[in-house]
């Protein structure tokens, strides 16, 4: 059988070759620390939430991660540092989205409880810059490349009798547009809407990452019965060597003609902006969401089921990236021609 590496390989390695190593960003991009800050993690129980914009995000990391770690910076500790009951969840935001003043307003997209409720130590009497404390997570939070992010805190209890101390954290102070905060004082569980908003402050942050991921943009049309095709990957992540991985498409109808469409560009297929409005063509309904440069084409199963393996090869591939969709060939799609799933963003590790 045809390696199907050979197919696509070449015109992803065109774009070069980088090594892979571990990855930090901090977050405002590009702003110096101006002040610090008690609140969160030395103020008493209050709900704390930070946003951090799609732009600044997408100019430190470029392609979209797995994010692992969050850690916040000392200031200029008086004192010692104590425990905290916290509990953090992160969620995307569209890149307009400023955010709401109702907190569950802003967990609306990929809420991910990334540190379950528990109790840490802060670092006793660090020194200024360096790490009072990172939160690994216990599930890793996927960026999806192009949307602003949230973090959501949540302090039950600061081990000082849940009294504020001075234990600052360094913040940005004019960062208008980059990052913003909202928080409220009391049982955190009980506050539904921030009583302070503030646009351009917020912690400094240092994000830990990986890459190696896959993530949805767009969405598809639908087929027979008006189910909308579904893209995902099996066989573990696109980072190198792994023999297993495999492009799938469910919600399918049953022994269709389907084609996985590789590219790599989600943006343009040379003069023609995407996506691209197939209406158009007279497939109405549906759009073409990735340059079509390789196609895959086969059949789906009895099973409503198909799939195309694309084994990842031992070399480097990290900031290379492809893009893929399947469209299938389905009478019964309200078009009466064409079904389309989403398009897939896979990043390499």
């Amino acid at each position: 059988m045809q390696d199907l590496r050979l197919t696509w390989l070449p015109f992803l390695l065109a774009a070069g070759l980088a090594a892979q190593t571990a990855q930090t960003i901090r977050l405002p991009n590009a702003t110096l620390p101006s002040g610090e800050s008690a609140i969160p993690l030395a103020s008493s129980p209050s709900r704390y939430q930070q946003w951090y914009s799609a732009n600044d995000l997408r100019l430190a990391a470029r392609v979209p991660m797995r994010i692992r770690s969050l850690a916040f910076l000392a200031g200029n500790v008086l004192q010692n540092g104590s425990t905290l009951d916290i509990e953090i969840r992160m969620a995307h935001v569209l890149p307009s989205q400023f955010p709401s003043t109702t907190f569950d307003n802003n967990l609306a997209i990929d809420n991910t409880l990334v540190i379950p409720r528990g109790v840490v130590t802060l670092a006793m009497r660090p020194a200024a810059g360096t790490r009072v404390f990172t939160f690994n997570f216990v599930r890793e939070f996927a960026w999806n490349g192009s949307s602003g992010i949230v973090i959501d805190m949540k302090v039950f209890g600061n081990g000082n009798g849940n009294n504020s101390y001075l234990y600052p954290c360094q913040t940005t102070t004019f960062s208008p547009g980059q990052t913003v905060r909202l928080f409220a004082s009391g049982p955190p569980t009980s506050l539904a809407r921030a009583t302070t908003v503030q646009d351009g402050i917020g912690l400094l942050t240092e994000f830990d990452y990986v890459e190696g991921v896959t993530v949805s943009f767009g969405t598809g049309c639908p087929g027979s019965g008006g189910l909308v095709p579904v893209a995902s990957t099996s066989g573990g992540l696109p980072i190198p060597p792994n023999g297993a991985w495999t492009q799938t498409l469910s919600n399918v109808a049953p022994l269709a003609s389907t084609v996985l469409v590789v590219g790599t560009s989600q943006t343009a297929f040379g003069s023609i902006f995407l996506p691209y409005d197939l209406g158009q063509l007279g497939f109405n309904g549906c759009w073409l969401r990735v340059e079509p440069v390789v196609f895959f084409p086969t059949t789906s199963s009895a099973g409503s089921f198909a799939s195309v393996p694309m084994p990842v090869p031992g070399i480097t591939l990290r900031r290379r990236s492809l893009f893929t969709q399947w469209f299938v060939l389905d009478t019964g799609a309200p078009n009466g021609v064409l079904a389309a799933s989403q398009g897939l963003w896979h990043a390499f590790g």
